[in-house]
């Protein structure tokens, strides 16, 4: 994990907290895919890339130092352990297995499941991960076409931007 200087910059003063995460995320490793809760608080979700190595991160954040883990911190040491702790809660996996576990996974199961942005998330990743580009309308357009003639529409729908929930 890097240095809070090498990820935010010099601190010189009294310190205030970062409120971006995206310092650290990056510092986690190559980031594939991430998908951001569009609220004042929420979830964010990570596909990372490693070598033959993919890795997913979900964590939540908040809105103030009360409820948010990053602006609760007291000083760049603090900022540094948080980083450690999410790098430590990536789930690394081979892709053939991190494939399986995109597919197996219980999502319903998980606290958010409810956000449309899971959703999303989760059939972007299973595109990239069966090969597909997602950033662009032609390649979600391509991957779409090609989850449709296995049978998963859910997926096909989310990247046609025509669904907002997978089955499962």
């Amino acid at each position: 994990m890097k240095t809070y200087e090498e990820m935010y910059g010099k601190h010189t003063g009294a310190f205030y907290a970062p409120c971006d995460y995206n310092p650290i995320l990056g510092a986690i490793g190559e980031i594939v895919l991430q998908v951001d809760d569009s609220d004042y608080q929420g979830d964010s979700r990570v596909l990372y890339k490693d070598g033959d190595n993919w890795g997913v991160l979900f964590f939540g954040w908040g809105s103030c130092s009360g409820c948010d883990a990053l602006q609760a911190c007291d000083s760049p040491t603090e900022v540094e352990e948080l980083g450690q702790q999410l790098e430590s809660s990536v789930r690394w996996k081979p892709q053939e297995e991190m494939l399986t576990w995109l597919y197996e996974h219980d999502w319903k199961g998980d606290y958010s499941w409810y956000e449309e942005e899971t959703h999303k998330f989760v059939a972007k990743a299973r595109a990239i991960l069966h090969g597909f580009g997602v950033g662009t309308e032609e390649e979600r357009m391509v991957a779409a076409d090609w989850f449709e003639e296995r049978g998963q529409v859910y997926e096909a729908a989310i990247l046609r931007g025509q669904g907002t929930r997978l089955s499962s």
